[in-house]
Order: structure tokens, then sequence, then C-alpha cells
């Protein structure tokens, strides 16, 4: 089972390092890694890849 503070520590971890690439390569497909990044921590979360990359991939919601 996945202790929730390490779960969210990875996770807020996970925002650093997005937001510090965004920053220092803006060049960068942020979407492309936004993506990737939800996938890499959904799987962590206990998904399978193929899970994790199905919901990864799916659209947002649309705001209420």
């Amino acid at each position: 089972m996945v202790d929730p503070v390490i779960a969210l520590t990875v996770l807020n971890g996970s925002l650093l390092a997005l937001l510090e690439l965004w920053c220092n390569q803006p060049e960068a497909d942020s979407d492309q890694a936004a993506g990737t990044m939800s996938e890499m921590i959904l799987h962590m979360l206990g998904l399978s890849p193929d899970e994790a990359r199905d919901l990864a991939r799916r659209p947002l919601p649309a705001a209420a």
C-alpha cells in the first residue's frame, strides 16, 4: 500500500520539476512532458502502464 505522505511528497516534487522544466526550457513540449509525467505518476500509484497511459491521454472534463 502506498503511504499517502510519501505519495504527496512525490507528487509535489514532480510538479516542482515540471515547473522548473517549463521555466528553464521554454522550447520544451510542455504538453508532452505533462502527459508523460502523468502516466508515470499514475503508474507509480498502482495503475498498470496501459491503464495509466489511457487515463493520462483522456481529455480533461469541461469546467462547470
